[in-house]
């Protein structure tokens, strides 16, 4: 395949140096030939750095080296096995959020250029999964209509803390009815979409993780009032930045929210999805509303009231059913980020590149992270 490369050395968003000595250059290319990647090799185990080759872009793809890369915590669960539906082989490279400079296009690629800064969600898992298209890595290769351009407001350390996030809760409030789809409401970046939700009330529970930061900032969009949400006290005050009119202790009852609203409560977004917090949903949504969760159901069938619906958010751009929708969410991007309407987390930079993401998932993994997405840089990786 035909495709572009150009060795863009200087970001625009960032200053900071770019680490080429690790790595044995492509003299016909200008892209060096090997990469630093980090691999789980089975479940229960350490990552371990790795050398391997950098790949060619194909048509209809896009080249970026990574400047910055976040962590989730489905990367724990896959390592711990608590989530076993991502991945299916190993060893792997997992990492779902990235951002950094396009160095490669393949044949037809018209959205975006060499030496433009970008942001994506990697596929670290499924069948469409593959160890190129992994975050954890020096240079990944995305389809290029989930590639995203960043504006010069944005770092790269900022955009890493966007893509997973902000599909999930996209997808749950904006996609269509269909199979892993969402509530069907109308986009904001859609015509007649902005404002369209005026005076009616939405909760989101779980509303400081990254997720329900951008259910947060979309109900925002739509116009939802009021914005009711649920959190740890100190992450109170970044919410009501954010667009959120009140605040309740995670640890609160919700039997009382109606004190909150006139109108009834048809639609929530959990960002959690514990059979907890899906229980206590289910509870206050009105008669033919709908529950968006970030997790599949976990409430036993006969527990589950017919008469409220139940979505479960499959935040993955690579999705079949998804593509078209996040096309258009990811070409809308650029303009909501550069107006401030979408916000990046606050981030938590961890230094030592990819040798540091063990040790930080751990933290993930034990609680000790909130309200922050931890970010390291793969340039900074050493073996």
């Amino acid at each position: 395949m035909h495709f572009t490369v150009h060795m863009h050395l200087r970001s625009i968003t960032t200053t900071r140096p770019i680490n080429l000595s690790i790595t044995r250059r492509n003299m016909s290319t200008g892209l060096p030939t090997s990469q630093k990647a980090l691999y789980l090799p089975a479940i229960h185990q350490p990552f371990v750095v790795k050398t391997i080759p950098v790949k060619q872009p194909s048509a209809g793809q896009v080249l970026i080296r990574n400047e910055a890369v976040a962590l989730n915590p489905i990367d724990w669960k896959v390592q711990a096995a608590v989530v076993k539906r991502e991945v299916s082989e190993f060893p792997r490279i997992l990492g779902f959020d990235g951002a950094g400079i396009v160095v490669g296009v393949g044949e037809g690629v018209t959205n975006v250029k060499v030496g433009e800064n970008v942001l994506y969600e990697g596929n670290a898992g499924g069948p469409e999964g593959g160890t190129e298209h992994a975050a954890f890595q020096q240079y990944t290769i995305i389809p290029a209509p989930f590639v995203g351009k960043i504006p010069s407001n944005i770092t790269f350390d900022q955009a890493a803390t966007l893509p997973v996030g902000l599909t999930t809760a996209a997808v749950g409030l904006y996609q269509d009815r269909i199979q892993l789809g969402g509530a069907g409401l109308l986009a904001p970046w859609l015509d007649g979409g902005r404002g369209k939700y005026a005076n009616q009330p939405i909760l989101i529970i779980g509303a400081a993780a990254s997720i329900g930061q951008s259910a947060v900032m979309l109900a925002k969009l739509s116009g939802f009032s009021p914005i009711i949400t649920t959190s740890s006290p100190h992450n109170f005050a970044h919410l009501k930045s954010l667009g959120a009119d009140y605040n309740l202790d995670r640890n609160e009852n919700l039997d009382g929210i109606e004190a909150y609203s006139k109108l009834p409560l048809n639609i929530i977004y959990d960002a959690v999805g514990s059979a907890e917090t899906q229980t206590a949903a289910q509870r206050v949504l009105s008669p033919g509303g709908t529950l968006v969760s970030a997790l599949p159901s976990s409430l036993p069938e006969a527990e589950k009231d017919v008469s409220k619906h139940f979505v479960f958010s499959y935040g993955s751009v690579h999705f079949p059913n998804h593509a078209e929708f996040s096309t258009k969410l990811y070409q809308s991007l650029y303009g909501l980020l550069e107006s401030g309407d979408i916000k990046p987390n606050n981030v938590e930079y961890a230094s030592g590149g990819l040798n540091a993401i063990d040790g930080q998932l751990q933290r993930l993994k034990r609680g000790e992270v909130g309200g922050k997405k931890i970010v390291v840089r793969p340039s900074e990786t050493v073996v």
